[in-house]
């Protein structure tokens, strides 16, 4: 018995629902993102209204500016090579060996990520600053002595080393993933 196919077989057109709200928040991010951001680097190129690279000879020639370029650019690579060395090993574990609470390391490991980044600063600050938790528990146990507390060590160092610290361990979940 015959059928007629053009009734049993019913093709729908895609709806257009889709692509307006794809278009839509395309154009609401360039708008509100890009826009500001292309403005924002295109005027410091502009000097007195004609395009210019004089920025750029300021920075090459000031000691001050070239040093905090360096210095952020070393601390950029230091961080990175910081999240390199706790992400590996998390991530080769993580994917090499099925063991009792795999999938709750996982789960601790991202936990950095929903944290404000000064969230991390102050408790590690609060946690081994000189006037931490480790040094207190060290000296509830005897090991600084009855010393001065004022000449107990800071475990982060300040400056250079703890921004790095504090960057790694915020930003290794990235790498993770």
């Amino acid at each position: 018995m015959p059928t007629d196919l053009s009734k049993t077989i019913h093709r729908s057109r895609p709806s257009a629902g889709p692509y307006f709200l794809g278009g839509t928040t395309a154009l609401i991010l360039s708008a509100l993102l890009v826009a500001p951001l292309v403005l924002a680097i295109g005027e410091g190129f502009i000097d007195n209204g004609q395009f210019s690279l004089a920025w750029l000879d300021r920075v090459v020639h000031n000691q001050v500016l070239m040093r905090q370029l360096l210095n952020g650019v070393l601390l950029a690579a230091v961080s990175t090579a910081g999240c390199f060395l706790i992400a590996l090993p998390l991530a080769v574990l993580r994917g090499s060996r099925r063991f009792f609470g795999s999938g709750l390391l996982s789960a601790l490991v991202l936990v950095p990520m929903i944290l404000p980044p000064f969230v991390g600063a102050l408790s590690m600050r609060r946690l081994m600053g000189q006037f931490g938790s480790i040094n207190l528990l060290l000296a509830n146990l005897g090991v600084l002595g009855d010393g001065d507390p004022r000449a107990w060590p800071d475990w982060l160092g300040g400056g250079f080393a703890a921004v790095a610290i504090l960057q790694a361990l915020h930003l290794f979940p990235i790498l993770y993933l």
